[in-house]
């Protein structure tokens, strides 16, 4: 018990620290980063008019515009729907590989995400390109589950999450079509295997 709730918290935790260490300081508040004039840009005509955001990139339009919303017009209302969104990466890929992996390397795995370097300074950013790491992690958890308990919601959610992709940065546009490939070929051999048995 203690450990099972241990074991995410120390993640969520570690990946907590990476992201927020010295955050009054890097980024600058008062400098934008790659790509940010964009996004910025694009989340305050959102929130201008709320059916006006583009159909590509379109959480990364809508998040900030919110944030906008409830923080007001400033770099960290800008970059906070990106900070959380890396935070939770480690977490839900801990909790996507623990289902198919044992405890201590699914805790090994989620700890190199929470405490990468790269990963942690990426966060930092209202980047579109680096967004989308905390969906796919999602979309992980979310395969496993389909796969293991077959739930109605969990394959809707997970086709929702999936379609966010296909308007993501290129090169996550390929990974509906592999969780799609792989999901067919897991079917076709539990079916060669029911035909066998």
């Amino acid at each position: 018990g203690v450990q099972k709730c241990s074991i995410p918290i120390s993640v969520f935790a570690a990946a907590a620290l990476y992201r927020l260490w010295a955050i009054e300081r890097y980024p600058p508040p008062d400098a934008f980063g790659f790509e940010e004039f964009q996004t910025g840009g694009l989340a305050y005509n959102t929130l201008r008019n709320w059916w006006s955001f583009t159909l590509e990139f379109p959480l990364t339009n809508f998040l900030p515009a919110v944030s906008f919303r409830f923080f007001g017009l400033s770099s960290f209302a800008l970059r906070a729907p990106f900070l959380a969104s890396g935070i939770i990466a480690p977490l839900f890929l801990y909790l996507a590989l623990r289902r198919v992996v044992t405890r201590p390397a699914a805790w090994a795995a989620a700890m190199l995400l929470a405490t990468n370097r790269w990963a942690a300074l990426a966060s930092r950013f209202a980047d579109e390109i680096f967004f989308p790491v905390s969906l796919v992690a999602i979309a992980c958890w979310l395969f496993v589950r389909v796969l293991q308990e077959r739930r109605y919601m969990s394959a809707f959610a997970l086709a929702l999450i999936s379609s966010d992709f296909f308007y993501a940065y290129t090169g996550y546009r390929g990974l509906p079509f592999i969780a799609f490939a792989g999901a067919a070929l897991l079917a076709v051999r539990r079916q060669r295997g029911a035909t066998a048995g």
